[in-house]
């Protein structure tokens, strides 16, 4: 047990420290049996000394009256824990000095003493028991200055008696207490598992919660940079990478080619097979272009039927032949939908920067411009920007 000055002491008005409470049921209760053990002594072993008109009444002011003056000068104090283990010090300097007055009995001495060293040492360990040892030792040493050393450690019956009774009920309600302290340890444990559990499940779930964000976000992110039915990067991407690839480009020398896609006759294709396979025809031709085309360009589906390849480094003659290479492998490249295999084929216009275009709008209508001649020469062929 933990007595020194307290964190969990009631404020005044609001409840008496258990300790104080507890001790105060224990005084009472085992001071009365001690009452009647010294009493006993007193009546039955007149050659001690003691004058039985001061003595008894003092035994009973002690026994009887001080638990109760204790426990109301004690209740309601600011730090009623701190006052009460000064109280159990007072009570064994107290015993200490009844112990010589009544010249040592044996069993009353035991009782006395072996109480108050029970009660500091549970309550601080080894520390209360050196504290209850110096001041048994205090009251005793002005007991000896008053009364001088005699020895008489006999006790009779009675004295024995109340004695043991008195030692035997300050354990047992001393045991009692420490139970019922137990046992409200034991379910404010339980309770704190509980909240502990509960804490951890809405831990769990607040965690849960996050990753579900933090999917979402992903998620919305990537509808954000990314067309919904192809998987290629959308025009919202294109128009922050275009410029950071120009710019780069323009550092570093190097040419860069844009390449616009049309698939040829698409309405058509709609009008005969319907959307579903014209968008099946658009996630195949969009899976030709991100397979075919090198890992660093960047393949983006520009509007309905029309994709955009942006290729950093890339010179004419290999843009020129890379498209070439991606209108074969379009062509060659029939949609099976249902019983039917579809086939497609598109036209590409291809522009180079610095050539035909120093700025993004630049590059993207000088491709646009040869797309139409490719449209115009006949549609699935590749057209160089002039």
């Amino acid at each position: 047990m933990n007595t020194d000055p307290t964190p969990n002491s009631p404020p005044p008005g609001q409840g008496v420290h258990w300790t104080v409470q507890m001790n105060r049921r224990n005084r009472a209760g085992s001071f009365i049996l001690v009452l009647g053990a010294v009493s006993s002594h007193l009546l039955e072993s007149p050659n001690i000394g003691l004058n039985l008109s001061w003595a008894l009444p003092l035994a009973v002011l002690h026994f009887l009256v001080y638990p109760h003056v204790l426990y109301a000068l004690t209740r309601h104090r600011a730090d009623p824990l701190r006052v009460e283990i000064r109280n159990m010090l007072l009570d064994a300097f107290l015993f200490g000095i009844w112990v010589v007055a009544l010249a040592f009995p044996l069993w009353i001495s035991f009782a006395m003493v072996g109480g108050t060293l029970m009660n500091l040492a549970a309550f601080r360990g080894s520390r209360g028991l050196w504290q209850a040892t110096a001041a048994v030792a205090s009251g005793a040493a002005l007991g000896l200055a008053v009364w001088g050393f005699r020895f008489a450690p006999h006790t009779d019956g009675p004295a024995t008696a109340f004695s043991m009774l008195g030692l035997l009920g300050f354990m047992l309600l001393f045991a009692r207490d420490v139970h019922k302290r137990t046992l409200k340890l034991r379910a404010a444990t339980s309770r704190l598992r509980d909240s502990e559990s509960s804490l951890q499940a809405a831990n769990q779930a607040l965690q849960q919660k996050l990753a579900e964000i933090n999917q979402l976000q992903t998620q919305l992110k990537d509808q954000a940079t990314h067309d919904a039915l192809t998987g290629l990067h959308n025009r919202h991407h294109l128009e922050h990478t275009f410029e950071r690839a120009l710019a780069r480009c323009h550092h570093e020398g190097t040419p860069l080619a844009v390449v616009l896609v049309d698939i040829d006759h698409f309405k058509q294709l709609n009008d005969e097979h319907g959307h579903l396979a014209g968008d099946e025809v658009l996630r195949q031709v969009a899976t030709v272009l991100r397979t075919t085309a090198r890992a660093t360009d960047v393949v983006c589906r520009y509007g309905g039927e029309e994709f955009l390849l942006l290729m950093a480094p890339m010179d004419r003659s290999i843009a020129e032949a890379l498209a070439e290479r991606l209108r074969q492998q379009i062509e060659a490249t029939p949609v099976a939908w249902g019983a039917h295999r579809l086939q497609v084929t598109a036209s590409f216009g291809v522009a180079v920067y610095p050539g035909h275009g120093d700025r993004p709008d630049a590059l993207v209508h000088a491709a646009d411009q040869a797309l139409y001649r490719a449209k115009k020469w006949g549609r699935n062929r590749v057209a160089m920007a002039e």
